[in-house]
């Protein structure tokens, strides 16, 4: 089936890099079915999440950090009553976001993001826990 897509004015892709082969991937096929050279470039999320998956296989303890990292964010996100306690000492806490792997780096950065801007007040729910 061909689809219309010289009828779009298609110049230009990008994509996460999957079957993009020179010979025989996607890009070439486009290609050749538009008859013309097309703009290609692989998504900045997902060649960003390669860069960042290297780094951390390469040092382990790195790891370590991210699982802490989840850990502390699922701590206070899976309860209510951990929420609330960081809320009663933080009022403007921001909330600890889900984690995925698939866009890891944005993921993974947004949860920094939060676990460090709320680090205080996480602490201060911590040594209460402590004194109980």
């Amino acid at each position: 089936m061909k689809f219309p897509l010289s009828k779009l004015g298609l110049y230009g892709i990008t994509t996460e890099g999957a079957n993009t082969g020179k010979e025989a991937g996607l890009w070439k096929k486009l290609s050749d079915y538009l008859e013309r050279n097309i703009f290609t470039v692989w998504c900045m999320a997902h060649r960003s999440d390669l860069a960042i998956e290297d780094v951390m296989r390469s040092v382990g303890e790195l790891t370590i950090w991210k699982t802490n990292l989840k850990a502390v964010a699922t701590y206070f996100r899976t309860c209510k009553n951990r929420k609330k306690e960081l809320l009663k000492i933080f009022p403007t806490a921001r909330e600890f976001p889900r984690y995925h792997d698939v866009r890891f780096a944005q993921h993974f950065l947004n949860l920094v993001d939060a676990l460090l801007f709320n680090i205080d007040a996480c602490k201060q729910v911590w040594q209460q826990l402590e004194g109980a």
